[in-house]
Parts: C-alpha cells; structure tokens; sequence
C-alpha cells in the first residue's frame, strides 16, 4: 500500500532582531501622540537601525513598519517642537485666556 503524502510544509520564515524593532519603532511612533514626542526620538533611532539592517539582509527590502516607525517619529517630532514654540511665543495670550475664563 502506498501513501500519498502532501506537499511538504513551507519553511518558517525567518524572522530577524530588526523585525522587532521595527514594530517598537511603530509602536514608539505611535505612542508620540500621547507622550508630546518623547517617544518619537526614540521611534525615528530605533526605526533607521531596522530599516539599514533590513536593507543588508536577503532581499534588500526595508521594512513597512520601520519606515513607518521612522516617519511617524520625525512628524510628531516637528508638530511637537512647533506647538512648544508656539506656546512658548504666545504665552502670555494663553495666560490671560485662562483668567478670563
């Protein structure tokens, strides 16, 4: 008797430190919004080693979430420091807003 056996598995697919760290420089990226851009000088640094480190490995294709990562960080970076510099210019207007109310 002969068995007919499948098609075998695929192999796994190989997973790199940079896959990591990639997704906590999305994730850090993300969580600039709340943490007035302190995480997204860590999200831009985190997401530049993933995405140089993916470009040297097989394939030589950087990874969505390290640019991803990277983008977000530089964004809410410069709204950040832009609406620091603002608050910091129109201080005295925003104070005087607040006693008024």
């Amino acid at each position: 008797m002969v068995y007919h056996q499948g098609p075998p598995p695929p192999p796994p697919s190989e997973r790199t430190w940079a896959d990591g760290v990639g997704t906590a420089a999305l994730v850090l990226g993300l969580l600039g919004i709340v943490t007035c851009g302190v995480t997204s000088v860590f999200a831009i640094v985190l997401g530049h080693l993933a995405y140089g480190k993916k470009l040297d490995g097989p394939g030589g294709r950087g990874d969505g979430r390290a640019i991803a990562g990277i983008v977000l960080g530089w964004l809410l970076t410069l709204c950040w420091l832009a609406a620091w510099a603002l608050l910091l210019a129109n201080g005295d207007r925003l104070a005087e807003l607040i006693n008024s109310l």
